[in-house]
């Protein structure tokens, strides 16, 4: 006798038996190996720490991208990191294939920054320009520009070590809502999908004033507030405070427990 289920025939479904043998299209997530790296983001206006809390990570490898001299990493010179100077797109994308192979090893790194994306965009937008031989950029142009950077952090997250990011800081108004809120300064959509993209996103900031001997203070800060309206971040480890002095020192736990 046939059976039916709302009009459909299944007699010919396959036995339990039958299914049984059949290997599992999915993963149940204690079977599977933890991953012992992680992606964040920082960012914040210049001038923050982003590059010294880079060069603070685990074994870093920074890929230097700011103009100035040394791509910027002079700020943590002290440190000693270890630094490429990235001058156009093409240069990172033949270089990650030849870096690769030295994630997570001994003699390689254990953490990848690419210092800064916001710095990194423009270079993409520069070499667009030059192309098409155009001095302003089009609406083609801005597509092409985030269709690269997406290519590359999809790369990066390939990467067997951590990846870190670090961004200038933007407000932006939402043209539907009038809600304004701070974000990284990345283009159209990126402004969203990067920081959904890492693990752990922190915005990076100061606190100034006149201490009680008359002396200006600065004191440096990384937070993330759930749900805060204003501006995006968040803690995918759930451990750490909303808010930190900044430096390597308020991470270090994550990969030492990681390892």
């Amino acid at each position: 006798m046939k059976e039916y289920v709302k009009d459909v025939e299944v007699s010919n479904v396959l036995p339990t038996n039958e299914l049984t043998t059949i290997p599992k299209p999915w993963l149940t997530l204690d079977e599977t190996e933890e991953d012992p790296y992680r992606s964040y983001l920082f960012y914040g206006p210049s001038g923050v720490m982003k590059t010294r809390l880079c060069a603070q990570m685990d074994r870093p490898l920074i890929l230097a991208c700011d103009p100035r001299k040394k791509g910027g990493v002079t700020t943590a010179l002290d440190l000693k990191p270890n630094y490429i100077h990235i001058k156009t797109y093409m240069q990172l994308l033949d270089l990650l294939p030849r870096l690769k192979p030295f994630a997570g090893k001994p003699d390689g790194f254990n953490t990848l920054c690419l210092d800064s994306a916001s710095y990194f965009h423009r270079i993409i937008m520069t070499d667009v320009l030059t192309y098409s031989n155009r001095e302003y950029a089009r609406f083609d142009d801005w597509n092409l520009g985030q269709t690269r950077m997406r290519s590359i952090i999809m790369k990066l997250s390939e990467f067997d070590c951590n990846i870190v990011f670090t961004a200038t800081d933007n407000i932006i108004k939402d043209e539907f809502t009038g809600k304004i809120r701070g974000v990284p300064k990345m283009p159209g959509q990126l402004a969203d999908e990067l920081p959904q993209a890492v693990d752990i996103c922190l915005r990076l900031y100061t606190i100034s004033g006149w201490g009680t001997d008359g002396r200006k203070f600065v004191k440096y800060r990384m937070s993330w507030v759930p749900d805060d309206p204003w501006v995006y971040g968040k803690d995918g480890s759930n451990t750490l405070p909303t808010e930190v002095i900044t430096g390597g020192d308020a991470l270090k736990h994550l990969w030492e427990v990681k390892k």
